[in-house]
């Protein structure tokens, strides 16, 4: 069986029923799809089923309800479809009726692929394999910066200890050099500090050790 809409958005258009199809504003879950602005169409408002016992429509909880022969559906509630009957989807304009009749081939060829009701039951893709992912890249990456700054710092601590050790040697160069100046100064003091023999007598003695 099928059926065709008789007015508003699908009037003329039909759609087989070969398992089930949902009808709504979702592009995702839904195989006759209403326009966003489409007055009083919920995403997913209802969906029409061949089961072992016939066809079936049922309200899928939407907010203007569905309306078969004029009676609104209890929500969630399977109802009986007979060939002839007319339902509509939030307004009367959105109408739909049930024929037996066959549907053309391009209408077949151009219908959105047909949804079992476990679909509706899948649950959305899960995103924490890819948040784990990040959090571990994000990871690596910040010891791959704290590792780059730690070789920075060690590297600068080494020029350094370098600077200082050649500063310490230049250091101890002054002091063995202020060191022989002093020794030299004390030497020429204490010459000064003698008295006009005694540096005679110096000077006698340092010729007889030139001349041994």
């Amino acid at each position: 069986m099928n059926i065709r809409g008789i007015s508003g958005r699908f009037a003329g258009q039909e759609f087989p029923v070969a398992g089930g199809i949902v009808i709504g504003r979702s592009s995702q879950g839904c195989n006759v799809i209403f326009p966003d602005n489409v007055r009083g169409v919920s995403r997913t408002h209802c969906k029409v089923e061949a089961t072992a016992q016939g066809l079936t429509i049922t309200d899928l909880g939407s907010s203007n309800g569905t309306f078969l022969n004029g009676n609104k559906l209890q929500p969630n509630v399977p109802s009986r479809l007979n060939s002839g009957d007319t339902f509509w989807v939030g307004d009367k304009e959105n109408s739909f009726t049930v024929s037996g009749q066959a549907v053309p081939a391009q209408i077949v060829n151009s219908a959105p692929p047909m949804l079992n009701s476990s679909d509706f039951a899948r649950p959305a893709p899960a995103v924490g394999s890819r948040n784990k992912t990040g959090l571990i890249i994000g990871a690596i990456a910040a010891a791959a910066v704290v590792i780059a700054l730690v070789m920075i710092i060690m590297n600068l601590n080494n020029k350094v200890d370098a600077q200082n050790s050649t500063i310490n040697a230049q250091n101890d160069a002054i002091q063995s050099r202020d060191a022989e100046l002093n020794r030299q100064q004390d030497k020429i003091d204490a010459y000064n500090n003698k008295s006009n023999f005694e540096k005679v007598v110096d000077g006698v003695e340092g010729f007889f050790d030139i001349i041994h």
